[in-house]
């Protein structure tokens, strides 16, 4: 004979409330690994990028160095390449955060 559960009318308010909580746990986990894979592929057409920028900032150079570019033209590409590399870091910063908020999410972590 297996035993019988009976739930009391009081129970079923922490049923739902647990129900609720994995549903927003993998609500959370799944946000975090869509970020991930976005934030994924925005790191690599930010290195495409960035080799575009740099060939540019070289170009520029080659180009002063022959008088067929103004110094502003060779600090414009400087700017943008910098600009380019901050956003990089920025990037890695989103992909390394979107690499723990799944953890958080399903209770790990130290907070």
């Amino acid at each position: 004979m297996q035993p019988r559960i009976t739930l009391l009318h009081n129970d079923f308010p922490a049923i739902i409330q647990g129900q609720q909580t994995l549903l927003g746990a993998g609500r959370e986990v799944s946000n975090g690994l869509y970020a991930y894979q976005t934030v994924g592929q925005k790191v690599a057409i930010r290195t495409n990028q960035l080799v575009a920028l740099q060939r540019a900032v070289d170009f520029t150079r080659e180009l002063l160095k022959y008088s067929s570019a103004t110094y502003t033209d060779m600090l414009t590409s400087q700017q943008s390449l910098r600009a380019a590399q901050f956003s990089s870091v920025n990037d890695c910063l989103r992909q390394l955060q979107a690499t723990t908020d799944p953890h958080h999410a399903l209770g790990g972590g130290w907070r």
